[in-house]
Parts: C-alpha cells; sequence; structure tokens
C-alpha cells in the first residue's frame, strides 16, 4: 500500500480532468446557439456558459485557490439539477427520453 501513497497528490486529476472534459464537450458546441429541447436562445447561452466555466474553474482549482472547485460544484450541481428535472417532467408528461427519440426505440415499454 505504501507504493499508492506516492501517486496521492495526483490522484485528483483523473475526476477534474474527465469531468472538465465532458462539461467542455458539450458546453462549447452551445455557443453555437439555435434551440435546444424547447429552450430559449438565452437559456442556452447561460448553460453553456456555466459548463465552459465550471469546467475550466475546476482545473483551475487543481493548480491554485480552493475556492475554485467549490465554485465549480457548485455551478456543476446547478445544471445537473436542472437536467434532472427537464428530463422527469418529460417522463411525467409521457414523452420519452430524447435517447428513445433518437435510437428510435418503439418496441421497448417504458414505464413512467
Amino acid at each position: 500500500m505504501d507504493f499508492l501513497n506516492k501517486f496521492s497528490g495526483m490522484a485528483h486529476w483523473l475526476p477534474r480532468l474527465s469531468l472538465a472534459a465532458t462539461f467542455l464537450y458539450h458546453g462549447l458546441p452551445k455557443f453555437a446557439g439555435g434551440e435546444m429541447m424547447g429552450m430559449p436562445a438565452f437559456a442556452i447561452y447561460l448553460l453553456a456558459l456555466m459548463e465552459v466555466g465550471g469546467a475550466l474553474l475546476i482545473l483551475w482549482g487543481g493548480f491554485g485557490p480552493d475556492w475554485a472547485t467549490r465554485v465549480s460544484g457548485l455551478i456543476f450541481s446547478v445544471v445537473m439539477i436542472g437536467a434532472i428535472v427537464i428530463v422527469c417532467t418529460a417522463r411525467m408528461a409521457g414523452t420519452p427520453s430524447i435517447w428513445v427519440r433518437i435510437c428510435r426505440v418503439k418496441e421497448w415499454n417504458f414505464r413512467y
């Protein structure tokens, strides 16, 4: 177990890099504009700013101040709670999620 202790100073980079890459990958295309899931353009730009800003803050928090990591966690929490609310309200309304429409899966029995 002692040989793992030498990696303890770098262990935080794996979740930082994976979260930052995920939110940058999904956030940067939103700056191109257009409507998405029925949301107005202002909300999409705000969401893109939150995703990209949170990704940059979580990377900066690895080098610098600890508050950057905490702020990025708060931003990511707001984004993900919004995503959960959008998906759950769509399911409660009886409409399938976006993945069902993309994959054109009609034979599956989805219970909402």
